[in-house]
């Protein structure tokens, strides 16, 4: 008898091995997509292009300009001749710095213009630097990253630089500094937003 269960178990057992095999619930790649997407890749050849302190652009001397048309032409021009050099030595993408302390380079809902382009925080620079940048980039066959620093508020802790910052509480939109103070701290003679607050990045 327990010859004849064992028998019948290995029959079971056996047979099971050889039914077909249920369907996947996993979606195979397109092949054609994988294939298409293999032959676009490349290896990322890039830069940071860091504009805190106006390190690598704008032009530090931009925002003495005679006129905002001339301030202007001055950054864009420097921005094109860094991207034909850039294209020059083989580099493929930027990592431009798009927030280089609780201002932006772009028109923003909740962080006022650089100071980096006029030399003003929150004054309308007359263009949208991260839109030229995207365009004149792309032109050259060039991806662009936008570079964030979360927490840096301001590089230095001036009184005119807080008198800047606190102008912006009539503007829309004011900083984090004067809209969030318990967001704000002091570090190495700089501010920034705790980054331990939930809110803060």
């Amino acid at each position: 008898m327990a010859l004849a269960g064992a028998a019948l178990i290995a029959a079971g057992m056996l047979f099971s091995c050889t039914s077909k095999a249920p369907k996947s619930l996993v979606t195979p790649p397109n092949a054609a997509a994988v294939k298409a997407g293999q032959a676009h890749r490349e290896p990322v050849r890039g830069v940071w292009l860091t504009t805190v302190s106006r390190l690598d652009w704008p032009p530090v001397g931009s925002i003495i300009a005679s006129t905002p048309e001339s301030r202007i032409t001055q950054q864009k021009l420097a921005l094109i001749a860094k991207l034909d050099n850039l294209q020059r030595l083989g580099i493929n993408t930027v990592f431009f710095q798009v927030k280089p302390d609780g201002t932006a380079l772009w028109r923003s809902d909740i962080l006022p213009w650089s100071d980096m382009l006029t030399g003003k925080i929150g004054e309308y620079p007359g263009y949208d630097p991260l839109q030229f940048m995207l365009d004149e980039a792309h032109k050259r066959g060039m991806k662009v990253h936008a570079w964030f620093n979360p927490y840096r508020v301001s590089v230095n802790t001036k009184p005119s630089t807080i008198a800047e910052l606190n102008n912006t509480l009539t503007q829309v939109p004011a900083s984090v500094f004067v809209l969030h103070r318990n967001w704000i701290r002091t570090r190495q003679r700089s501010l920034c937003s705790r980054p331990g607050h939930s809110r803060s990045a």
